[in-house]
């Protein structure tokens, strides 16, 4: 969620909790939950940007002194993606995502995986601009920390994360050093949650795992 909610949305979602006999203790914005969850981590987790290459939309947080000062995002995520290639392979979407997954895995037919590349750069070139504009458009920031910390399933593809670390698309950018980038991995610093389905061991559910930080801070007091 974002920061700021419209009190007719929280109604709606307290209607449905209570149908399903659930109570809403906490609603948090994902950005502070997992900026939370990395900064207890490690004490030294500070001044950092945050890329969350989602399912819906990428996210950039930016975090100084302590806490996240913005966030901007755009409407290009994996769906994005998966659109694409029901769109250029003439697919259902249910076929689409077992095609990516399987590319993402090693495990695709080599000709069909030369066409799966090719979309993923031609989509790749779209979103490298999309993503310089989003840092433009934050406001008061004359330098970004050169911390990068990569989240979301669009990163648990090679071809996305390899460019996005080997390009120089930031050049334009006013990082205060050439960036580094790092993949943030939540399950292992969020105490107390298990995987026991053997399927959070991926940048996919770094943000939704991140929750669990507002759950634990909640049970304490």
């Amino acid at each position: 969620f974002g920061s700021f909610m419209e009190d007719s949305y929280l109604d709606y979602l307290q209607k449905i909790a209570k149908k399903a006999d659930l109570e809403i203790l906490a609603v948090s914005s994902l950005g502070y939950s997992l900026y939370s969850a990395l900064q207890e981590a490690s004490p030294s987790f500070d001044d950092r940007v945050i890329v969350n290459f989602g399912l819906s939309l990428t996210e950039v947080f930016v975090a100084f002194g302590g806490g996240l000062i913005g966030s901007r995002y755009i409407n290009l995520g994996v769906s994005s993606v998966l659109a694409e290639i029901c769109k250029k392979m003439d697919l259902h979407l249910d076929e689409a995502v077992e095609i990516l997954e399987k590319y993402r895995s090693g495990s695709l037919d080599p000709a069909i995986g030369e066409d799966v590349q090719k979309i993923l750069k031609k989509f790749y070139v779209v979103w490298e601009k999309a993503l310089n504009a989003v840092f433009s458009d934050f406001s008061g920031v004359k330098t970004f920390s050169s911390k990068v910390s990569l989240v979301g399933e669009g990163f648990d593809i090679k071809d996305f994360s390899d460019k996005i670390v080997q390009e120089t698309w930031h050049k334009s950018i006013p990082f205060k050093s050439p960036p580094r980038f790092e993949k943030s991995f939540t399950l292992d610093i969020v105490p107390g949650i298990d995987d026991l389905g053997g399927q959070a061991a991926s940048l996919k559910w770094s943000m939704p795992l991140s929750l669990g930080t507002i759950y634990f801070k909640l049970d304490e007091q």
